[in-house]
This record gives C-alpha cells, sequence and structure tokens, in this order.
C-alpha cells in the first residue's frame, strides 16, 4: 500500500471517529435549537457517508475479487453523494441559524437546490458514461472527462454560501463569520490540492474540521443561549400559573371563613385569626417557585381542609393515611388538587363523603395520593384544559412537569368517585 493511501485511510478514520463524537454530543443533550440540532447531525451523517466512501478507494482499488468491485463501486457513489448533501446540508443550516435574526432571501436556497440537482443528475449519468468517474475491468478508479465539473458545482455551492455569509454578515459576530469561513475556505483549499495531487485525501478531512469548528464556535454556543432562554420561559410560565393559583387559593380560603360567620361568628373569628398568622407565615412558601418540603405544602393543605371540615360539619370528613414526608414538591400541588375533590368531588353529593390524603413510594417515585367517594366524572368527555373546574387540576399538572420532571394521573368513574396520583421522581426531590 503507497504512503499516500495509508495517510488517506488513516485521516478518514479519525474524522469518522470525530464525527461520531459530536453525533453523541447531540444525542447527549449538549446541543440545542429543533433544527439546527437536526440539520448539524445531518451534516455529521453525511461527512461519515464521505468518508466510508472514500476509504474503499485506497484498499480495494485494483483486487479484483466480486466484492472489492462491490466496495469499490458502491463507495465511490456514497462518496460523491454524500459529498454534495453535506454541502447542501450546510447551507440549509446557515439558513436556520440565520432564520431568528433575518429571514434569507428564498434565491439562495433555489441556487444551492439547482446546482445540487444538477450534480445529482450528472452523478446519476456517471453510472452509465463514467462522467465524473468510471472503474475499468481492473477494478481501478479513474477520473472521468467530468470530473472537474463535480468539483466546480462543489465549489459553486460553497460560494454561494459565501456569499449569503458576506451579505448577511452584519447579522452575525466576528467570531461566527470566523467559524463560518472554515467550512468554506478548508474545503476549496482541500480540493484545489487533491485535485493537482491524486491518491492525497484531504477534502473529507477539511469538511471533518470545520465541522468540528463549527461545533465549538457556534453550535454549542448556541445551545447554551437556548437553554437560557427555555429556563427563562419556563419560570415565566411557572409564575404565571403561580399567580393563577394563589388568588384562587386566599379567596376559597377567606370564602370558608365567611360561609362560618353565618353559623359559628366566634369560630370564624378563630379561624380568622389563625388564617393571618397562617398567611404571614408562609408567604414564602405561597410565592415559592422552587420545589418546597412536603411538609409545608401538607400544612397549607391541612389549614384549608380543617375550615372545609368545620363549614361542612358532618358532611365532609379527612382521612390521612400518610407514610414518607421527606421529599419535596412543587408549591400549591396538593391544596388544589384537594380543594378539587371537596367542592367539585364530595360537597356535590348531598349527603358528603370522604377525602383521602395518603402517601406511597416505589423504587422509584414518590407518591400523593388524593381520592373521594364524591360524583366523580366522565374523563373522556372532560378534558383536564376544559372548564374552570379543572383549572387548578392543569396548573398542578404543568407545575409537576416543569419544576421535578413528575406526573399527574387522574382517574375517575361517574357515581363512584375521583382519584389522583402525583408522582414526584426520587431523583429529583430527596431531602437528604
Amino acid at each position: 500500500m503507497l504512503p499516500f493511501h495509508i495517510i488517506s485511510i488513516t485521516l478518514d478514520i479519525y474524522g469518522i471517529m470525530i464525527s461520531l463524537v459530536l453525533i453523541w454530543c447531540l444525542y447527549r443533550g449538549v446541543v440545542g435549537g429543533k433544527k439546527l440540532k437536526q440539520t448539524f447531525l445531518w451534516m455529521c451523517v453525511f461527512n461519515i457517508g464521505t468518508l466510508l466512501g472514500d476509504m474503499p478507494n485506497w484498499f480495494c482499488e485494483g483486487l479484483d475479487h466480486e466484492w472489492n468491485q462491490i466496495l469499490l463501486w458502491g463507495g465511490s457513489l456514497l462518496l460523491y453523494l454524500c459529498a454534495v448533501l453535506l454541502l447542501m446540508a450546510y447551507s440549509a443550516y446557515v439558513v436556520y441559524y440565520l432564520a431568528p435574526k433575518v429571514p434569507v432571501h428564498k434565491g439562495f436556497l433555489w441556487a444551492v437546490g439547482i446546482t445540487g440537482g444538477v450534480y445529482m443528475v450528472c452523478l446519476l449519468l456517471t453510472q452509465f458514461n463514467g462522467l465524473f468517474y468510471w472503474i475499468d475491468s481492473g477494478n481501478i478508479y479513474h477520473r472521468g472527462d467530468g470530473y472537474i465539473l463535480s468539483q466546480v458545482l462543489a465549489v459553486l455551492i460553497l460560494l454561494i454560501d459565501t456569499f449569503m455569509v458576506f451579505i448577511y454578515r452584519k447579522y452575525l459576530r466576528a467570531k461566527e463569520i470566523m467559524a463560518f469561513s472554515t467550512y468554506i475556505v478548508l474545503p476549496i483549499a482541500a480540493v484545489l490540492i487533491q485535485s493537482a495531487v491524486y491518491g492525497l485525501s484531504l477534502t473529507y478531512t477539511a469538511s471533518t474540521m470545520a465541522l468540528l469548528i463549527i461545533f465549538i464556535d457556534i453550535q454549542s454556543e448556541q445551545a447554551f443561549l437556548m437553554e437560557q432562554m427555555e429556563k427563562k420561559l419556563l419560570q415565566g410560565r411557572i409564575s404565571i400559573m403561580l399567580s393563577q393559583v394563589q388568588p384562587h387559593f386566599l379567596y376559597n380560603a377567606l370564602t370558608a371563613i365567611a360561609d362560618l360567620c353565618t353559623c359559628n361568628a366566634k369560630m370564624a373569628k378563630e379561624e380568622l385569626i389563625g388564617f393571618a398568622d397562617y398567611f404571614r407565615g408562609n408567604m414564602d412558601s405561597l410565592s415559592h417557585e422552587g420545589a418546597i418540603p412536603f411538609e409545608e405544602e401538607l400544612k397549607h393543605t391541612r389549614f384549608y381542609l380543617s375550615m372545609e371540615e368545620l363549614r361542612f360539619e358532618e358532611r365532609l370528613q379527612v382521612i390521612y393515611r400518610l407514610g414518607p414526608l421527606d421529599f419535596l414538591i412543587p408549591p400549591l400541588t396538593l391544596q388544589p388538587v384537594a380543594e378539587n375533590a371537596v367542592r367539585h368531588g364530595v360537597m356535590r353529593r348531598e349527603e358528603g363523603g370522604t377525602v383521602i390524603i395518603a402517601t406511597e413510594e416505589t423504587e422509584k417515585d414518590w407518591l400523593v395520593i388524593v381520592e373521594d367517594d364524591g360524583l366523580g366524572f366522565d374523563t373522556e368527555d372532560i378534558s383536564l384544559r376544559d372548564g374552570v373546574r379543572h383549572v387548578g387540576i392543569f396548573n398542578v399538572q404543568q407545575r409537576v412537569e416543569c419544576l421535578c420532571g413528575g406526573s399527574l394521573e387522574l382517574t375517575s368513574q361517574e357515581g363512584e368517585g375521583t382519584r389522583v396520583v402525583i408522582r414526584i421522581p426520587k431523583r429529583a426531590s430527596r431531602i437528604y
């Protein structure tokens, strides 16, 4: 094997390894932005395709065994096809990167698409007339009379990308322009060298290095910015949901005390004083947007249910079956569910009913369970998102999912009652 062949195969192998590492980083969530992430992933896949297609040229050439012939033919086709697809994916990547800042003129995409289309038509014709390359009876690869056309079309796509980056340069920082330029300058330089020196493969190694530079300088930084933005949006959603629940909680607590005034003024006065002390001591918990100890959340719920028991007297019974308590939970998670059980469950029965508050644990989750023997409802006819009666439950569901990756499961049967199970993953909510 010639020295150039050994160097080329070694460079191809290193290029494949680098591309696989980049793909692994993509799947590990190191980078973000859906379209950018998907496009960069395809760039890595096509880059691996070109490198795999390049390798048979160096270890199968001249060997006339049937499998060597198939490998050389298939590798050459794969190399040329993935090379143009890689360039087109890069063009799409630049467009998607610029999209949040400025809409890119469709003419650039049309120009890249037409050039790529001409390339692929010529590649198809090559299989019959040897335009780009041909393989002789001795299984030797030869550049065709139109080989230079394949290089011109590839460089043309890169020049279109260069012009696009230049036109929209004011929307890019110097660091971004330099990173994008490497994917243009390095392959062009490699194409010029490779066109002059047959037997040395540099183009696809250059593409791999350019991919690595883009990943380090642009894609990873874009992922960090996307993550920060998502956190701000998430925090905003949580704040909105808490603002919906907190007034609701305060309104219902005061309404319960007001109703108590008509039947037991002395007890109403005591509860009002207790509510003032409770409100003063728990403002932090009520406005807390992170997780809090479950015992604090249970204290809020006990206060609310104790008032409802006083108000409805024998029509409402609350039973606590508490197991583990040493875990964290999003604030105002249990109380709205318990309130739903009282107001839209047992109190819809003339004779009232029972609400059960329980905690359990599995190997992976803490379970908070709220059951009632109220009228129940058809869960298929009524979505958690629809109707006033389900706003609190839907907000709880959203907070549990957003803050700790948990879930809320609701089952109900008309005439028999409702059961809500809140699952809090132990990995996100343990108190040490």
